[in-house]
């Protein structure tokens, strides 16, 4: 047996016996078809994998979100259904020594370019009563 994968068949066989000694130890695992998944506060149910695997999943899944806003890399390893204990460490310490993760966003940058004033629709419709002709004016009252 691995060493990175005891910690996987220690919850396992915890989980097996009739008798636990510490249940606030594995009140947050649980098993699956003779997989152990770990249960989070809100509801995400995560698989526990070796720590050699959750390398891998690590270096695809930050490949992929470098640089980007939004939940942290281990959130997000979280929310694809991974875990193991070094996670959030690997995960933290991965996007702290990397550049691209570490710069900032210009926020005068807009990813978004209005076209026109998306007050005119409003004004249109409160004083001359009268639904916009295009689509996408016309959700915009909805």
């Amino acid at each position: 047996m691995q060493l990175s994968n005891r910690w996987i068949q220690s919850i396992k066989e915890k989980l097996e016996s009739p008798e636990v000694k510490d249940i606030r130890e594995i009140k947050a695992f649980m098993l699956i078809n003779d997989q152990v998944y770990k249960r989070f506060s809100d509801e995400i149910l995560a698989k526990c994998i070796d720590e050699e695997f959750g390398r891998k999943v690590l270096d695809e899944v930050h490949s992929k979100i470098c640089g980007l806003d939004g939940p942290t890399l281990a959130r997000r390893i979280q929310r694809l259904g991974y875990f193991w204990p070094e996670l959030r460490k690997q995960a933290n310490e991965l996007q702290r020594n990397c550049k691209q993760c570490q710069l900032v966003i210009d926020p005068k940058e807009s990813f978004f370019v209005e076209e026109e004033d998306w007050r005119r629709v409003y004004i249109d419709y409160i004083i001359h009563d009268q639904l916009p002709d295009d689509t996408s004016s016309a959700i915009l009252i909805k």
